[in-house]
């Protein structure tokens, strides 16, 4: 989901169901982005005081905005451009049903790249893939009768279960970065460590080659 103000910033969210809402509640011709952004500013405040003393802290001039709101609000928004290339604000919306619920505002459209699966390669970041086998979590449990520890297993992603790569990391570039000897890194063998969001089970990190096809 995305929106432009003009001066302000392009602002999206990263949550489905806001997306949706302002999209007349359908997901057909949501877009994803991918935002080449990695100085970000995290907020949170859930009341109207907060918000002020936030903005007043970041370059908002009160008394201007008495005056011209637009106004102040450029002011401010140059100066969080100087510090930062996006602002992403994670919290509850303030006045009901809201973009502000989950928003990230970047303000140089130039690190902002569209989507577009069908360019995505064999086991690329954007491709459409399935899991080779149950991928299981590790639990951990204590006996409140006898203060045993119990461990089991429960299945997070079934075998089958399709999703979509969002990152991967090169094997090699992490031996040779950390100075690993190929054989004592968990990971030999694969050529990449994959993050897959898969559509049941969620978003499943440390994946290898032999999990996904």
């Amino acid at each position: 989901m995305v929106r432009f103000f003009q001066r302000y910033g392009i602002y999206f969210t990263s949550v489905k169901s806001i997306a949706k809402k302002f999209n007349f509640g359908t997901e057909r011709n949501l877009k994803e982005f991918y935002l080449d952004v990695h100085n970000i500013c995290e907020i949170r405040f859930g009341s109207k005081k907060n918000m002020m003393k936030w903005w007043l802290e970041n370059g908002y001039n009160g008394k201007l905005g008495k005056v011209d709101r637009a106004k102040a609000t450029k002011k401010m928004t140059n100066f969080l451009k100087s510090k930062y290339d996006a602002v992403w604000f994670k919290d509850k919306a303030m006045y009901g049903p809201a973009l502000d619920g989950d928003q990230i505002v970047v303000f140089d459209p130039s690190k902002i790249y569209m989507v577009d699966e069908s360019l995505s390669g064999k086991k690329e970041i954007g491709s459409k893939v399935k899991s080779t086998e149950d991928i299981i979590r590790k639990t951990f449990q204590i006996d409140s009768a006898t203060g045993e520890h119990k461990h089991g297993f429960e299945i997070d992603v079934p075998k089958g279960t399709t999703g979509k790569i969002i990152n991967r990391k090169s094997v090699q570039e992490i031996i040779k970065k950390f100075n690993f000897k190929p054989e004592e890194n968990w990971a030999y063998g694969s050529e990449y460590i994959y993050t897959v969001k898969f559509n049941k089970g969620g978003t499943q990190h440390n994946l290898l080659d032999k999990d996904i096809e």
